[in-house]
């Protein structure tokens, strides 16, 4: 239940869509911020610091929980006390201004260590395994601590997750109680079915938390990904931690995403509900039959909820400060993505939903205003929008016709 921050106005994100959806946690982790990822030794100001210490403050109002995220694997020596003393004074700091949850991420980094390194350990695993640790003990063990490794999908594990000696040495070495990001069979995965999460939790002996990328367009903001969640059974809830959805970088863009996830976590909650009743035969009768989750329900669902936005009269004072974003492609090149569009493993298990399942026909208008010259937005003018901007690897289901 947990959504990835990025390029936005973290409050509202934290308000309009964590709150109004049910989800319950935010990371930090984005990438304009140069003192997560490539500047990680150097120290917040005091100016930055109280943006942070706001953002925590709101999280903790809200009921969401706050998860600071480090990448420091771009230059990191990991024998060096140096940068081990550097890493303590990051995460000291954010402890001083309220925060509890932990991420440490070395995805998109080279697999490679310094000669000093390579003196101390066996491997590149080992000296995530031993760095991560000492980091975890250093935080005495806090009840959220997530660690995401190099090769975080199948198709990055050499030569399978079966046979990946880094994968086998995270999951052995690792303290238990840290928990693991995963992508799926793929960087952005069509699918993630139960019989992959068996496998790749049997190696890392614990059950991942999806870290998913089905609507991120960071690698490529050329690419938009307006579309529901979907690829992903109902029944995997019970062999992940939880799901993180790695959102577009433009706000507002986001909605339907997010709010069809908030959908897919609700139906899960019922369906845990109703497994929940007395034995007794006079409560059998209020025992329903287990939800499903259709993906063009959704879809119609959130346009309902969406299409006020749309037709709302804003005011110049409305506008929110527009953020500068680096339109150089980050993370994933486009050639690693167009060679995880398809392969078989995308394609294993068939869904729990239906694709098709929810007719438009019916028209929602709202007006935008009595005394200028009415427009007028429908559900099916929002629903070609998104269906032209849909997923990675299709368009929605009117312009599959």
């Amino acid at each position: 239940m947990v959504v990835h921050g990025h390029l936005i106005n973290e409050n509202q994100f934290l308000n309009s869509f964590c709150l109004r959806f049910g989800l319950n946690t935010y990371v930090y982790a984005p990438k304009d911020d140069a003192k997560h990822r490539s500047r990680w030794r150097d120290l917040y100001t005091n100016e930055e610091a109280n943006q942070l210490t706001q953002l925590i403050i709101s999280a903790k109002q809200i009921g969401i929980h706050f998860i600071y995220a480090l990448s420091p694997g771009l230059d990191i020596t990991y024998s060096s006390d140096n940068d081990l003393t550097a890493l303590k004074l990051k995460f000291h700091q954010l402890l001083t201004i309220g925060c509890e949850n932990w991420a440490l991420l070395f995805d998109d980094i080279e697999n490679d260590m310094s000669q000093q390194d390579k003196d101390i350990y066996p491997s590149f695993a080992h000296a995530h395994v031993d760095l991560t640790n000492k980091l975890y003990d250093y935080l005495n063990k806090p009840n959220i601590f997530i660690f995401c490794p190099t090769d975080y999908c199948s198709r990055m594990a050499k030569p399978s997750i079966e046979k990946s000696s880094y994968l086998q040495t995270i999951g052995d070495g690792l303290h238990t109680d840290i928990d693991i990001f995963w992508t799926g069979p793929k960087v952005v995965s069509r699918r993630i079915t139960m019989s992959h999460l068996l496998s790749i939790n049997n190696i890392l002996k614990r059950r991942v938390i999806i870290w998913d990328n089905l609507n991120a367009n960071d690698y490529d903001q050329r690419r938009l990904c307006m579309g529901p969640y979907s690829g992903r059974s109902l029944n995997i809830s019970k062999e992940v931690c939880g799901i993180l959805l790695n959102p577009n970088c433009e706000f507002e863009l986001n909605f339907v995403p997010l709010h069809t996830l908030g959908q897919w976590f609700t139906l899960i909650n019922i369906n845990e509900k109703e497994y929940q009743y007395d034995d007794d035969d006079n409560n059998r009768d209020f025992l329903q039959t287990s939800s499903t989750y259709e993906v063009d329900k959704a879809l119609h669902k959130s346009l309902i909820d969406w299409l006020p936005e749309f037709n709302k009269i804003k005011s110049a004072n409305d506008s929110q400060q527009i953020l500068k974003i680096d339109n150089s492609p980050q993370g994933m090149s486009p050639k690693s993505l167009i060679s995880s569009l398809t392969t078989d493993e995308d394609c294993q298990e068939p869904l729990n939903g239906n694709l098709i399942g929810c007719s438009s026909s019916k028209t929602h208008i709202m007006e935008c205003d009595h005394n200028a010259n009415n427009i007028y937005l429908t559900i099916d003018d929002i629903r070609l929008l998104v269906e032209l901007f849909y997923l990675p690897y299709q368009h929605g289901s009117n312009l599959q016709q």
